[in-house]
């Protein structure tokens, strides 16, 4: 893609991800007008490359073409200077919410003990034994898992729209580009045959199939929502994550049915951690490497050994030549460094441990914003049927 200018005196290079998700966006300032305006730029998957450019003020946002289009980052003018982020998110049809940032979850002083705690629930409920259909974990498959539950929760017989079939569960995977057409067909197919997954005649027209999860899938799910919940309360245990954390079942239907609303920002979230977006999306690579982490794996004094991670192998259902290859591509990035007597040893460098505390830290603030989001739907839904 050719070089862009919106300035002479300030120019920029977008660069388009294979695969990236519509409604990506990246809120930047520009520099040639003095903070007076941001860039929302849209990666587009239909415009077949182009980057779609819509300037807002931030001084007037509501005369801003095609607001409607997009997830607002939250910020506002503070000081000639400075723009300032606020403390949560503006998700589209709903408005402002607060929730937890990132940046204030780096800095709370439990964070160590909480990445402990996400590391290990994360380790259990991916494992082979636990995860569905007996796969590897990653990140195309993870959100196929999830996007079945919030399809399914969000289904409304009357509106045809949001009929959980397969060809909407593919159109709404493609959006995180992690997952090809041809894995998800494979994986589905897998879910059925393995009990996580019926495919049931839809009534009002028996040529469409639908996608119902069973209570096995739904189960996992409980685990996988408290896995995220876990880590969150070590920070925040007034007055904490109860309902998640005790799987409550209509608390799940209600979390599933307002992640939806969140699905542009968690997209910009993963996306926004690139240096760790190969091992999103290779089979269990992330867990691998949190696994060393919780080895002790980034102890200066470390000697742990490639031999050592044989285990990980089958426990997370990839092969011995796979956990080699992972640990062959983070030393290739800097995310790892051998030493020792023929380079025996294997340390993760703190490089590794910035970028997967901040992916850390951004799923958490998902997990915070979408909880809140869950909150609101049940006060609404109470209020609905008083």
């Amino acid at each position: 893609m050719t070089k862009q200018s919106h300035s002479s005196n300030c120019s920029f290079s977008p660069f388009r991800l294979p695969g990236i998700a519509k409604s990506l966006l990246d809120a930047v300032k520009d520099e040639a007008e003095c903070q007076e305006k941001i860039v929302l730029r849209r990666f587009d998957l239909e415009a077949r490359g182009h980057i779609k450019e819509v300037y807002a003020s931030t001084m007037a946002w509501e005369k801003a073409p095609c607001r409607d289009d997009f997830y607002r980052v939250s910020i506002e003018r503070t000081d000639p200077g400075a723009l300032h982020v606020k403390t949560g998110s503006v998700i589209r049809g709903i408005g402002e919410i607060e929730h937890a940032t990132p940046e204030q979850i780096l800095a709370h002083p439990e964070f160590p003990r909480a990445r402990r705690v996400f590391v290990s629930e994360h380790a259990r409920v991916y494992e082979a034994g636990m995860f569905p259909a007996r796969f590897g974990a990653d990140a195309g498959r993870v959100t196929t898992l999830a996007i079945i539950v919030c399809q399914h929760a969000d289904y409304d017989p009357t509106d045809r729209a949001s009929w959980p079939t397969l060809s909407r569960l593919k159109d709404t995977v493609a959006r995180f580009g992690f997952a090809s057409p041809r894995l998800i067909d494979s994986f589905v197919a897998r879910l059925a045959q393995t009990g996580y997954l019926e495919l049931r005649q839809q009534p009002e027209d028996n040529r469409v199939r639908l996608l119902c999860p069973t209570e096995r899938l739904l189960a996992w799910d409980r685990e996988w929502m408290a896995a995220h919940y876990a880590a969150l309360e070590v920070l925040y245990p007034e007055p904490g994550f109860g309902p998640p954390r005790q799987r409550d079942v209509a608390f799940q239907a209600a979390h599933a049915r307002s992640a939806v609303a969140a699905f542009d920002t968690i997209i910009a979230m993963m996306w926004s951690n690139l240096e760790i977006v190969f091992f999103l999306s290779s089979t269990s690579a992330l867990i691998i490497l949190l696994s060393l982490f919780e080895m002790g794996g980034s102890d200066p004094e470390s000697r742990i050994r490639e031999a050592d991670l044989v285990e990980l192998a089958p426990r997370f259902a990839v092969s011995r030549s796979h956990v080699r290859n992972i640990m062959a591509v983070a030393q290739e990035r800097n995310f790892l460094v051998r030493s020792g007597p023929r380079n025996a040893y294997i340390q993760l460098t703190p490089h590794w441990i910035a970028a997967f505390d901040r992916f850390i830290a951004g799923s958490l603030a998902q997990s915070d914003l979408t909880y809140r989001l869950a909150l609101r739907h049940q006060v609404e839904q109470a209020r609905f049927e008083a």
